[in-house]
């Protein structure tokens, strides 16, 4: 007599696909020439990369992100740079501007001083040069020449004392500096 298979016994084109261990089936006894040793138990499956819980930080990922961070710096450091000798070449250019004016106003003074008069007038300014049939006079001021006459008494005297006025000069706080401007 023959038995009828049944419909849900027949393997379907999915469990095919699988490995007979994920399908749930026993493994069959197997037989030695003195006992039969009981079905063991499946081993447990081990799952495929991909398959468990999603992570967002893979190793495709990771290897994106060094690839993008050495890119990152192979850019960034030239850029750096290039933008600070551009931003040196700007201010060498001011300051060549700046040079360049400056170098014709002193061109403009050399100019002025080489001309008759301005030579004439520095002679008379500064030589105290007179031209033939002129008098000259000269006029002192009497502040001045006083100050002067205490300075040669003042060093006349005996270096000791000499020595401990200028140390008592250095001693005062200077309310004015030699460029004229007010002591801080």
């Amino acid at each position: 007599m023959k038995v009828p298979r049944r419909a849900a016994a027949r393997p379907t084109s999915r469990d095919r696909a699988r490995p007979a261990a994920s399908r749930g089936a026993a493994r069959p006894a197997v037989h030695s020439g003195r006992a039969r040793i009981p079905a063991q138990a499946a081993p447990v499956a081990v799952t495929p990369p991909g398959s468990g819980p999603r992570s967002y930080f893979t190793r495709r990922a990771a290897v994106f992100a060094a690839v993008l961070f050495v890119v990152a710096m192979t850019v960034a450091i030239p850029a750096q740079r290039y933008v600070a000798q551009r931003n040196n070449i700007s201010d060498l250019r001011q300051q060549v501007a700046q040079d360049t004016e400056r170098v014709a106003e002193l061109e403009r003074q050399v100019a002025a001083a080489n001309e008759p008069y301005a030579i004439e007038r520095e002679a008379r300014r500064r030589l105290h040069y007179v031209m033939p049939g002129e008098m000259a006079f000269r006029v002192s001021d009497p502040m001045l020449v006083q100050k002067e006459q205490e300075a040669r008494a003042k060093a006349e005297g005996p270096w000791w004392d000499r020595m401990l006025d200028s140390v008592d000069e250095a001693a005062q706080p200077v309310s004015e500096l030699p460029t004229g401007r007010a002591a801080p």
